[in-house]
Protein backbone atom coordinates (compact mmCIF):
# COMPACT_ATOMS: atom_id res chain seq x y z
CA UNK A 1 0.00 0.00 0.00
CA UNK A 2 1.27 3.47 -1.06
CA UNK A 3 0.54 6.29 1.21
CA UNK A 4 0.72 9.55 0.09
CA UNK A 5 2.22 12.45 1.47
CA UNK A 6 -0.27 15.22 3.30
CA UNK A 7 -0.88 17.90 1.06
CA UNK A 8 0.09 21.84 2.25
CA UNK A 9 -3.27 22.60 3.19
CA UNK A 10 -3.69 20.06 5.08
CA UNK A 11 -0.55 20.37 6.94
CA UNK A 12 -1.86 24.43 7.27
CA UNK A 13 -4.77 22.94 8.87
CA UNK A 14 -3.12 20.44 11.53
CA UNK A 15 -0.33 23.65 12.49
CA UNK A 16 -3.28 26.20 12.56
CA UNK A 17 -4.80 24.19 15.13
CA UNK A 18 -1.83 23.49 16.94
CA UNK A 19 -1.45 27.02 17.31
CA UNK A 20 -4.82 27.66 18.36
CA UNK A 21 -4.61 25.16 21.00
CA UNK A 22 -1.75 26.10 22.37
CA UNK A 23 -2.60 29.94 22.66
CA UNK A 24 -5.81 28.59 24.33
CA UNK A 25 -4.05 26.60 26.80
CA UNK A 26 -1.44 29.23 27.62
CA UNK A 27 -4.63 31.57 28.10
CA UNK A 28 -6.39 29.31 30.68
CA UNK A 29 -3.56 29.01 32.68
CA UNK A 30 -2.78 32.84 32.90
CA UNK A 31 -6.38 33.09 33.76
CA UNK A 32 -6.07 30.42 36.31
CA UNK A 33 -3.11 32.17 37.69
CA UNK A 34 -4.81 35.47 38.31
CA UNK A 35 -7.42 33.86 39.77
CA UNK A 36 -5.28 32.01 42.21
CA UNK A 37 -3.47 35.24 43.00
CA UNK A 38 -6.57 37.43 43.38
CA UNK A 39 -8.62 34.90 45.74
CA UNK A 40 -4.99 34.57 47.82
CA UNK A 41 -4.91 38.37 48.13
CA UNK A 42 -8.45 37.91 49.25
CA UNK A 43 -8.13 35.72 52.21
CA UNK A 44 -4.69 37.30 52.78
CA UNK A 45 -7.20 40.40 53.09
CA UNK A 46 -9.28 39.14 55.94
CA UNK A 47 -8.60 39.39 59.78
CA UNK A 48 -6.37 36.98 61.21
CA UNK A 49 -9.18 35.92 63.84
CA UNK A 50 -11.64 35.28 60.89
CA UNK A 51 -9.05 33.04 58.54
CA UNK A 52 -8.26 31.22 61.42
CA UNK A 53 -11.88 30.15 62.22
CA UNK A 54 -11.90 29.33 58.67
CA UNK A 55 -9.56 26.84 58.98
CA UNK A 56 -6.78 29.23 56.77
CA UNK A 57 -3.25 28.54 57.90
CA UNK A 58 -1.39 31.38 59.22
CA UNK A 59 1.26 32.94 56.63
CA UNK A 60 3.98 32.92 59.69
CA UNK A 61 3.76 28.62 59.98
CA UNK A 62 5.38 26.62 57.79
CA UNK A 63 4.02 23.14 57.16
CA UNK A 64 6.13 20.14 56.00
Amino acid sequence: MSQTAPSSASLARRWAHFVVRTLGDLARHAADAQRRRSDQRALDALPLDLRKDIGWPAGDIHRL
